[in-house]
């Protein structure tokens, strides 16, 4: 798996790169984690490199995110969100009455864990 930025990919120093994956039928459960002490990407914070793309239909389908040292916009958390019919996926702010922002990429040491189920 990979964290890059999505209006420049740049560059990521990795310290972790881990990721998992069970395939039965068209369901597949993704298991990821990252940690890196450098990022150069700039623009939405994305992660790819996902073994299978999802199918190309209106579901959304949403995981657990964790992060450690990871800044983002005070007062939210972080969901994880993966993109229909591609191998990536983002992390969404999400707080009361307010719209959903996609998290930037921060040059700075971070960790994130997600786990998301979805169809190809």
């Amino acid at each position: 798996p990979t964290a890059s930025g999505a209006t420049i990919g740049g560059a990521t120093t990795y310290v972790t790169q881990q990721g998992s994956y069970t395939k039965i039928g068209r369901q597949v459960t993704i298991s990821v984690r990252l940690s890196w002490s450098a990022m150069t990407g700039v623009g939405e914070l994305t992660f790819g490199g996902f073994p299978f793309a999802s199918a190309n239909d209106s579901m959304e389908y949403m995981g657990a995110f964790m992060s450690n040292e990871l800044n983002w916009d005070s007062g939210t958390y972080l969901q994880f969100y993966k993109n229909p019919n591609t191998t990536t996926g983002v992390a969404f702010c999400v707080t009361d009455n307010v719209t959903w922002a996609v998290q930037q990429c921060v040059n700075e040491t971070a960790a994130v864990r997600f786990t998301v189920t979805y169809f190809v």
